[in-house]
């Protein structure tokens, strides 16, 4: 699987986590989606996605992981 279609399978399964949680009267809030990519330096240096659609916003990699309960 090429990076082009691995990123697409990914937008579409969360717009279809969105919908799944529309249906039951839950939201995704696109702008507060983060998203990063884990792995070995060489898997790491194979992979370079620059963005991710999520609903309407384009979200960038983090580099790190944060605990939101202490932001």
């Amino acid at each position: 699987m090429n990076q082009i279609t691995a990123v697409t399978a990914m937008q579409n399964a969360i717009d279809d986590i969105k919908k799944w949680m529309f249906a039951d009267k839950l939201k995704l809030n696109d702008g507060k989606s983060e998203f990063m990519i884990i792995g070995t330096r060489q898997q790491l240096a194979k992979v370079s996605v620059d963005t991710l659609r999520v609903g309407n916003v384009q979200l960038t990699p983090l580099s790190e992981a944060r605990n939101s309960h202490n932001i």
